[in-house]
């Protein structure tokens, strides 16, 4: 078959109509989140001489891009954990977009100068407070009636003042209400704008509220959003308040602007309204910093536990061969029985959480453990466990230290709880 340059022509078209187009997705404007952040690393469990090497993720689910902000620690001993005293900044995240709805996101690596420590005591645990303050927007587009003279009857046939409430679009401070006033040349438009996040607002483009973010605001700081209109052709608006600063009472403002009319018509017309602000928000974690033990163990001392059976008729010997774990005359008493935990065929008795032990893991690594009982016949990770014993599971192995709960039912009925405690051995 012979290709004419006609026909290599229409195939090249072709090909380049088949390439792939990003899906648009003209509702981006959607939402009451801004900037969302979490700590995506932090373990439950530290030891002394650990760095929590914290990450944190941001996430730009709101429609503005390129938020500036700071990232700042709160709430921990400072003589105890080392991170970085100083505001970290935010790295450049594109909001959401017609081809990018789900907005942008970076991970921000924490600076750590020293290892954890205990000051007194054999354990510390802090809630961490991790605050964002950044500055953001939000643009409204409803679609208004202009009318110069609205008793003329034939002009009110083309549309009518507008009188509507709204959600979202796309940012944490949004328009929620809009009711337009129809005189002899001019429009009036009241709009009502509410911070509808869980954060906090202040004001935008203010040096000083900026570093007085998150625990230093003034009541001149806070609640204030800057509230811009326009409608093409209509020249600027006189509005109330003068310098469109809305303060919020109750997380609601109001702001009305008056646009004079240039000519005698009717028509419909978007209005640009754009919302500027300051916003901040925080979440809080706790960890539990452990002072180095002296009990840590490779493996349970079976010496260690003679005459932890109350069969008495038992054979001679520290660790009778038909019972699965050790238990104490005053756990039978207590509980009615007693859980323990097999790795690699190695039995540990996890002693409430006392007891530490090294495991022959590396950070990352999959461990399978059994949970084992005596004198119990469900056993499980739940509080209320239904399967049989002895119970299989695993979990990955962290760089810390990692905090097994584990639960178990005596033949009575009876619930037995334990908590095991594991680190690796490059810990």
């Amino acid at each position: 078959m012979k290709l004419t340059i006609p026909l290599i022509i229409t195939i090249i078209l072709l090909a380049s109509a088949c390439t792939f187009q990003p899906e648009e997705n003209p509702e981006y404007r959607q939402g009451k989140e801004g900037l969302i952040i979490s700590i995506i690393n932090l373990q439950d469990a530290y030891l002394e001489g650990d760095y929590l090497d914290l990450e944190v993720l941001l996430e730009n689910k709101g429609a503005h891009d390129y938020p500036f902000g700071k990232i700042v620690f709160s709430g921990y001993d400072k003589n105890s954990i080392k991170i970085t005293e100083t505001p970290v900044g935010i790295p450049e995240i594109q909001g959401k977009d017609p081809f990018l709805y789900t907005g942008g996101s970076e991970i921000v690596k924490v600076p750590e100068f020293a290892p954890l420590s205990i000051q007194l005591g054999e354990s510390y645990t802090p809630s961490l407070q991790t605050s964002v303050c950044y500055n953001y927007e939000t643009i409204a587009n409803p679609v208004v009636c202009i009318i110069d003279d609205y008793s003329d009857y034939t002009q009110r046939e083309i549309c009518e003042p507008l009188d509507q409430s709204y959600s979202s679009q796309g940012g944490p401070v949004a328009l929620t209400h809009i009711r337009e006033q129809i005189i002899r040349n001019e429009v009036s438009i009241i709009a009502t704008i509410k911070n509808l996040g869980d954060g906090r607002v202040y004001k935008p483009g203010d040096i000083q509220a900026f570093e007085h973010c998150p625990y230093g605001f003034t009541t001149e700081d806070i609640d204030q959003v800057k509230v811009t209109m326009a409608i093409t052709g209509l020249g600027t608006p006189e509005c109330t308040p003068s310098d469109g600063m809305v303060k919020l009472v109750d997380d609601q403002g109001t702001i009305k602007c008056n646009f004079v009319l240039q000519e005698d018509s009717a028509y419909e017309t978007p209005l640009f309204m754009l919302m500027e602000y300051g916003y901040t928000s925080t979440i809080s974690d706790s960890f539990t910093i452990y002072s180095a033990p002296d009990n840590i163990q490779t493996a349970f001392d079976m010496d260690s536990y003679s005459g932890y059976y109350s069969d008495t008729t038992q054979e001679t010997g520290p660790y009778p061969t038909n019972y699965d774990c050790p238990c104490s005359q005053a756990n039978i008493d207590k509980w009615n029985g007693c859980i323990c935990v097999y790795i690699d065929g190695q039995m540990y008795v996890c002693g409430a959480g006392t007891n530490v032990y090294t495991l022959n893991k590396a950070p990352g690594e999959i461990v399978n453990y059994q949970i084992h009982g005596y004198e119990a016949n469900r056993c499980g990770r739940s509080s209320s466990p239904t399967d049989a014993c002895p119970f299989s599971g695993a979990f990955t192995m962290p760089s810390t230290m990692k905090t097994l709960n584990i639960y178990g039912m005596s033949t009575k009925n009876t619930p037995i709880s334990e908590v095991c405690k594991f680190i690796p051995s490059s810990t």
